[in-house]
């Protein structure tokens, strides 16, 4: 659920006047996403946030391909841009000076490698699932032997209760579903291998899932969330974004603010509002994985 318009090489590189970098980029809310409030609303100092994200990349595109030749996996963000531009040979103008001690390397992918791959059914999805996190923890290390000691792993949300595959029907639900808790017990495993391979690490698990499941089941647990009241569909006239926040398209019944989903598949901006919230406050509380 990233930005897609940050230049590593020839953009403007994140400061103390545009945190950020490149914004406003393009992102799946259509609006601030998690990175975004992390950065600006929720950080309890200032902080560059350096973000390679590319909308539909999966981890490897070698394993599960993206929809598009011309985006970036997850592997190409930290082998070809990030290893080369901010650590050796270093290749952005004004590199920051970063220390494994004051920087926070955040991993969310997953969502479209399994939207790619759970229809191939549990047996096929078992094997890409494992070599999927057998090369995320390829990256983990390099980006270890690179100088990061601090990791947030975040894990996949419930995209089976999403509006695109509740119109699929309670059997694709359940396949999906299946592999999103498959891939999330692979990566909790990970994480726990990782640390007990690296004990200088901190490294948190943030559950992206449980945080979906809590405002799905209950939009009132937090108060960005709280004036939701559709949690299971999208409307088509909201899905590229809207002119306000509060905007009424009279074929959606309701404002887009009362949506959960924007689409088939993002949620919406609140809910981006929730994810950093929680998220600050379980930096703030410690690394969760001993």
């Amino acid at each position: 659920m990233p930005f897609i318009c940050f230049n590593y090489t020839g953009g403007a590189q994140p400061s103390v006047s545009a945190p950020l970098g490149l914004w406003p980029g393009a992102t799946s809310a259509h609006g601030e996403n998690w990175v975004d409030f992390l950065t600006v609303t929720y950080n309890a100092s200032v902080f560059f946030s350096y973000d390679l994200a590319v909308s539909g990349a999966t981890l490897d595109n070698d394993i599960v391909a993206a929809s598009s030749t011309s985006i970036a996996s997850v592997k190409q963000q930290i082998v070809s841009q990030f290893i080369p531009g901010y650590v050796s040979p270093i290749t952005v103008p004004k590199p920051p000076k970063w220390t494994g001690s004051n920087t926070l390397f955040t991993i969310w992918v997953g969502i479209n490698d399994i939207g790619a791959t759970f229809g191939k059914g549990s047996a096929s999805t078992a094997s890409i699932n494992q070599q999927l996190i057998s090369e995320y923890t390829s990256l983990v290390e390099q980006l270890y032997a690179a100088g990061a000691r601090n990791f947030v792993f975040i894990t996949v949300p419930t995209i089976d209760r999403s509006p695109g595959t509740i119109a699929a029907g309670t059997t694709v639900a359940g396949q999906e579903k299946i592999d999103v808790v498959q891939w999330n017990q692979l990566l909790f495993n990970m994480a726990k291998s990782e640390k007990a391979l690296h004990t200088d690490s901190n490294i948190w698990i943030y559950d992206a899932n449980a945080l979906f499941t809590e405002i799905l089941n209950n939009v009132k647990s937090f108060p960005q969330t709280a004036g939701i009241t559709n949690t299971t569909h999208f409307c088509q006239a909201y899905a590229n974004g809207t002119p306000t926040d509060d905007y009424l398209d009279p074929s959606c019944g309701v404002p887009v603010n009362q949506y959960f989903w924007l689409n088939s598949l993002h949620p919406r901006t609140p809910v981006h509002d929730v994810i950093a919230d929680v998220l600050s406050r379980e930096l703030l509380a410690g690394p969760n994985i001993c």
